[in-house]
């Protein structure tokens, strides 16, 4: 592969795990998505499934360098996953769904990505939901979508939008109508109603946290036992507990029960 093409997909790369950033930053994700789809669509089998291995493989080194606690190979092997499992969805759509019709192109690619993704979340080993790009880019304007049609749709409207830009037929026109649509889009999305949260009311909580008993890289041994702490406190808790204080909710830690209860 060209060095120049090198450069590119380390751009895109870079670009992409702005959305897995404490700091997230949507726009410049879609300007990742957008140069790495264009190789997708505009470059020939070959090179669209080079450019997208590497592309996500170096998304998920940005994105996952947490992994570095468990050691480098954790972290190599885990992009190595993720990279493959785009780079043959690429090369499936490139060999087998591909048509004359560009604005099929871009439905076709948008919906086999949702496919894809949908896979990769249940298997292997349960699913690797960390680099979805509906979870990349969590934070734009118009994933309040989702809360009528689940989460995969904004998956579905990023590719859909920026494989619809990539097309030979797209002219002023549409380019025009298509702008104006992304606008309204974004202009509306804040209006629909995101949670039934009410104002001035109260509620009786219950936190815990179980701590970690101890360290070390014995995985399934020590996440029993942290899930065995929670559990633990969690009884210590609702017993001590007076009778008359009804408790509405209880919250663990994300990490709480990091097995299969």
């Amino acid at each position: 592969m060209l060095l120049s093409k090198l450069v590119v997909a380390f751009m895109a790369a870079w670009l992409i795990s702005r959305g897995a950033a404490v700091n997230q930053n949507w726009l410049l994700t879609l300007v990742g998505l957008f140069i790495w789809t264009r190789g997708v669509f505009l470059e020939k089998s070959s090179t669209a499934t080079q450019l997208t291995f590497v592309t996500w493989f170096i998304a998920s080194l940005f994105s996952l360098e947490w992994l570095r606690v468990l050691g480098l190979d954790a972290l190599f092997a885990l992009s190595t996953v993720v990279a493959t499992f785009w780079t043959l969805t690429v090369y499936a759509w490139k060999k087998w769904v591909k048509t004359e019709s560009s604005w099929l192109n871009a439905l076709s690619f948008a919906s086999i990505a949702v496919m894809s993704e949908y896979v990769f979340s249940n298997w292997p080993f349960g699913g690797f939901n960390w680099l979805r790009i509906s979870y990349l880019l969590s934070d734009a304007p118009f994933v309040s979508f989702s809360y009528f049609v689940g989460i995969s749709v904004i998956t579905f409207i990023a590719l859909l939008f920026l494989g619809s830009w990539l097309q030979k037929s797209f002219t002023p026109k549409r380019a025009f109508i298509f702008l104006v649509s992304g606008v309204a889009i974004g202009l509306l999305s804040p209006l629909i109603p995101t949670s039934g949260t009410l104002q001035n009311e109260s509620l009786k909580a219950l936190v815990v946290q179980g701590g970690v008993p101890r360290a070390g890289l014995d995985f399934n041994a020590q996440r029993a036992a942290v899930f065995q702490n929670h559990i633990d406190e969690s009884r210590r808790a609702l017993l001590s507990t007076v009778k008359n204080e009804q408790l509405e909710l209880m919250i663990w830690p994300e990490n709480a029960a990091d097995i299969d209860p």
